[in-house]
């Protein structure tokens, strides 16, 4: 049985491995595939930097032309759904969701250097207009996709271990469902028999937060953002609290500084009151 195990295991192993691998060569096809579309969108903008006064300089300078013939718009459209459908169908870690936000935010400033010279020159026709809008409404679509993953990420890395959270999509939610369980942890810390707490505390504190949250999703949070160094600060004071009501010091601050604080002021005391030693010197005359 333990070799069959063991078996099971390796096979498991090479299971997910294969997956990783599979993850990575599509993210890598998508990249290539987005950088070629982006190259389309700089040399647009290129030819549209200065806005002639008619669309006809337009035409004249085969801009049109150039966007019919590369199906410019729904090779944008398509790269942006493409990664979004990628986005769904995986389980990302920090790091892929970092890249991928990296990508996005690359694209979309790209877009935005043409989209909105795009939008004048299409003034007049509703339907390219309408697709210079989906276009950027995509790109919005997108990036609040990634958001949303992130939190749902962090959130069943709780979840998974029956540790039920207020829901979350943002850092305030974020901060106020974390530090909400953990108070309630508190307050009723010892109710469910100390044992039971003091396992809750464990898997929360030391297997989930300190292990996984915190490297790997706490610094993803604070630099994209979504949360604050005041939510960071506030999240590190609750779980010191709950760690201090489920191993209390053996002797609590305040005493320890009245101790010292007695001790410096009978050191001060002596000191400075202590009475001058008078000493006498033998003379030793020399006839």
């Amino acid at each position: 049985q333990v070799q069959s195990l063991k078996r099971s295991a390796t096979k498991n192993a090479k299971t997910i491995d294969s997956l990783k691998y599979l993850v990575k060569r599509l993210s890598a096809k998508l990249r290539e595939r987005d950088d070629l579309v982006m190259g389309m969108v700089d040399s647009l903008f290129q030819q549209i930097t200065v806005i002639p006064a008619s669309v006809n300089d337009y035409e004249s300078n085969g801009v049109f032309k150039k966007i019919a013939s590369t199906n410019f718009f729904e090779n944008i459209k398509r790269s942006v759904s493409d990664n979004m459908k990628f986005m769904r169908v995986t389980i990302l870690t920090a790091d892929d969701l970092n890249e991928i936000r990296g990508q996005q935010n690359e694209m979309s400033a790209r877009w935005q250097k043409v989209g909105p010279s795009l939008a004048k020159v299409y003034l007049q026709s509703k339907q390219q207009a309408t697709e210079v809008n989906q276009i950027n409404n995509l790109f919005d679509e997108w990036r609040q996709q990634i958001d949303d993953q992130v939190w749902e990420r962090v959130y069943n890395i709780f979840e998974k271990k029956n540790i039920h959270l207020l829901q979350f999509k943002s850092g305030e939610e974020f901060t106020n469902s974390i530090s909400s369980f953990v108070q309630d942890e508190i307050k009723n810390y010892g109710v469910k028999g100390k044992d039971e707490s003091d396992k809750t505390y464990t898997m929360f504190v030391d297997s989930l937060w300190f292990k996984e949250v915190e490297p790997e999703w706490i610094p993803y949070l604070l630099n994209d953002k979504m949360i604050t160094e005041a939510n960071k600060d506030s999240l590190d004071n609750r779980i010191k609290e709950w760690k201090e009501k489920v191993s209390p010091s053996e002797f609590p601050l305040w005493i320890i500084y009245v101790v010292v604080g007695i001790i410096m002021i009978t050191v001060l005391s002596i000191v400075i009151f202590r009475k001058p030693v008078k000493v006498e010197n033998d003379k030793t005359e020399v006839n």
